[in-house]
């Protein structure tokens, strides 16, 4: 298992899964080569909680 995740808390993502960029709360290992993240919308201020693989990782932007 990967122990260090490829984002971290207080990075903002965005990418073709998200509607708004979203800011990283919480992150932590889910899986191998996946892990569990805890985003917030920078505009709607919404919460969810979501599994993210490499690739989806690899499919994102980071903003900040």
């Amino acid at each position: 298992m990967n122990a260090v995740p490829p984002i971290r808390e207080g990075q903002i993502l965005s990418g073709p899964q998200f509607s708004e960029p979203l800011r990283v709360k919480t992150v932590g290992a889910s899986e191998p080569n996946a892990w569990s993240a805890g985003l917030v919308g920078t505009r709607s201020e919404r919460f969810r909680k979501t599994r993210l693989t490499a690739d989806d990782v690899a499919a994102l932007t980071t903003v900040t």
